[in-house]
């Protein structure tokens, strides 16, 4: 779990979240209500410009467009901090020796998931550190406001524009961490149901010098451990579904609608290099965001439906018609 200790730290400064590792201080709950004003801020002025430049087609349509973002962000914020005892005790469960059993030596699913998620994580931050810095810079290179906020007059520009660059790297570190947390936690349970996999396929592995009756325990043992592992993992996954489950539907739902709003807005709206420019980074993390849970879910479904499959795959065949038995429930639970 330490390969979450960089978002986890992200979050905990702007007083999002707290552990057992990352304490709360003094200071916890005015860093919330600081996070959510900036945020808030941010959304009233756009929605103020909108209104004030409503003829602006190209105002309206990047309105809407960085409304949805700002929201959706905020709703899976308020999802984490309204469920965060619930999501402690789902770090809780990761350092329970049941998801670091392994029946047999040469299983290391876990040590290359671990690699792969910090590849990936690698490149997603790469992106989002990306897409900020363009949008922190254009100012400097149009003389624009990267996204359309209210300001009374021009001599509050500079400010208005400090005030964006705040924001757009609260929104981008925040948001961007829970998203990385999820998809790891995701990722991780699928390379647990492969672990879990394995562990079948190699629960019928017998130590010669026990007797007959003896091996037998031995390989029911082995099974009681997997249909303990399948629980937990059942159970972590149904936890953090819980949590985060209406965040991440509406999620989805809003990118269809973001994604959909920036093709129109290309097509209605005559643009300028730089407003390209901005909309091909923004929609380019929009879709990497959707393409890193997609990847991430998929995975878990195919490592699920494996679990049949590695049953039979065992030399259960072998094994008396108690130990059959065993095979068969675990067969026909991971049907569900």
């Amino acid at each position: 779990y330490n390969a979450f200790d960089l978002e986890r730290r992200i979050l905990w400064f702007y007083g999002i979240y707290f552990s057992k590792d990352f304490r709360p201080q003094k200071l916890h709950y005015l860093r919330v209500i600081a996070t959510s004003f900036v945020i808030n801020t941010l959304v009233l002025g756009i929605v103020m410009e909108m209104i004030v430049d409503h003829n602006n087609l190209e105002t309206v349509f990047q309105s809407i467009y960085y409304i949805i973002v700002v929201i959706i962000g905020q709703i899976k914020t308020f999802s984490l901090y309204r469920s965060l005892s619930q999501f402690n005790s789902l770090e809780d469960m990761l350092q329970d020796v049941i998801f670091n059993a392994e029946i047999s030596t040469g299983c290391t699913s876990i040590s290359k998931a671990v690699d792969t998620y910090k590849i990936f994580k690698r490149i997603f931050w790469g992106t989002a550190s990306f897409c900020a810095s363009v949008y922190s810079l254009m100012p400097l290179l149009s003389g624009d406001l990267s996204i359309p906020i209210w300001y009374p007059s021009e001599s509050f520009k500079l400010y208005c524009q400090l005030f964006e660059i705040v924001c757009i790297w609260t929104i981008a570190a925040s948001l961007l961490s829970i998203d990385v947390i999820i998809m790891g936690l995701i990722y991780f349970m699928s390379a647990q149901i492969n672990t879990l996999n394995y562990n079948l396929r190699n629960a019928t592995d017998r130590n010669p010098d026990y007797d007959a009756e003896k091996q037998e325990k031995q390989v029911q043992d082995n099974l009681r451990i997997c249909i303990r592992h399948h629980l937990a993992i059942s159970e972590f996954v149904s936890k953090l579904e819980e949590i985060f489950k209406f965040g991440l539907l509406l999620q989805i739902f809003s990118s269809i609608i973001a994604i959909s709003s920036g093709g129109i807005y290309v097509v209605v709206v005559p643009l300028t290099p730089s407003s390209y420019l901005l909309l091909g980074t923004s929609m380019s993390v929009v879709l990497l965001q959707i393409a890193m849970y997609c990847w991430a879910g998929q995975g878990l479904i195919t490592e699920s439906d494996q679990i049949g499959e590695s049953c039979y795959m065992s030399e259960w065949y072998t094994c008396n018609t108690a130990t059959r038995k065993m095979f068969f429930i675990i067969m026909e639970r991971s049907k569900r």
